[in-house]
């Protein structure tokens, strides 16, 4: 079974004490307020593919007080100074985490989706779309759950990004390995059908553990983006 899994930039603090909330994994520290709308714009990419994933992104906001606004982008240009900035430039997907992509340069991206193309099936868009929009609302990854309690056999998990991701030992650490914790972050029960858990073949575990892959957000996901982003908030910029 092949996995590829995306990197979740510039959120991990491992090792400390986690607090509590609703199903799921966050970093309250990089969070938006309530309300705040988020600019959205395109580096690349055809307009039926984006136009697919900013759809895709407005399920966050239906349990999120959240707003995403498109940025007409007739003429794309490197110059784009939405909030979030994507590109479809292959070579993997990835997002920057909450509030940190406010301290990326205009005109580069904050956001890759790398695995997606104009022949992607729908439901592929929209797992990608709503697994990297977790990230871009301070979402992590579920697999690094404090509480998850898988038991990774490391070095098959090591060979298997190398081989899958071209990811170095450290860079596995941090995305796979790594437990998620520390008095920043939000953690409650291991949420196994959240859109932000990828699969977990059974060969990379020592008991044999699996999980399949998530294409919707679970009840979970809808109940944390509630409770992080409560809707009885003024709406700002």
């Amino acid at each position: 079974m092949t996995v590829r899994t995306c990197s979740a930039l510039g959120n991990l603090h491992p090792q400390q004490s986690p607090q509590t909330t609703s199903r799921g994994l966050a970093d309250r520290g990089k969070l938006w307020r309530p309300g705040q709308i988020l600019t959205v714009g395109f580096l690349d990419g055809a307009p039926a593919l984006r136009q697919k994933v900013f759809r895709a992104a407005q399920e966050w906001a239906a349990y999120a007080n959240i707003k995403f606004q498109l940025v007409a982008t007739p003429h794309l240009t490197k110059n784009l100074k939405s909030t979030l900035r994507i590109t479809f430039v292959s070579g993997g997907s990835w997002s920057y985490v909450g509030t940190d992509a406010l301290g990326i340069q205009a005109g580069q991206p904050t956001m890759q989706l790398g695995w997606l193309t104009e022949n992607s099936q729908d439901s592929e868009i929209r797992r990608v779309t709503l697994h990297e929009f977790g990230h871009a609302l301070g979402l992590l990854h579920e697999h690094q759950h404090p509480e998850g309690g898988i038991h990774w056999d490391r070095e098959r998990v090591i060979a298997h990004y190398k081989r899958t991701n071209g990811w170095s030992e450290a860079q596995t650490e941090v995305n796979v390995l790594a437990g998620v914790s520390g008095s920043q972050f939000l953690a409650s029960a291991f949420d196994p059908r959240s859109i932000m858990l990828y699969p977990i073949p059974a060969e990379l575990t020592t008991d044999g553990y699996s999980t399949q892959w998530n294409y919707m957000l679970s009840d979970g996901d809808k109940a944390l983006a509630a409770q992080l982003y409560p809707k009885r908030q003024a709406t700002y910029r």
